[in-house]
């Protein structure tokens, strides 16, 4: 498992938070979704062998939000 950090914009409201966990749990290889909504960023423990970092940046990205993997 790897866990990756990424700096989520545009979450506004609880609603957003939501979305983006649901929109990242819902992939295939995800273990845990952990998000600040103070500091804007998600924390994800994933399987690398079954999804990668692009993937879950793209699946948050067309779910309306603005999304930069830092770690």
């Amino acid at each position: 498992m790897r866990k990756t950090i990424f700096n989520v914009k545009g979450m506004f409201c609880s609603y957003c938070l939501v979305k983006v966990i649901d929109v990242v749990r819902a992939l295939d290889g995800i273990k845990s979704v952990q998000i600040s909504f103070e500091e804007e960023m998600a924390e994800v423990e994933y399987d690398a062998a079954r999804i990668s970092v692009n993937r879950i940046k793209t699946v948050v990205e067309r779910s309306g939000f603005s999304v930069v993997a830092l770690a």
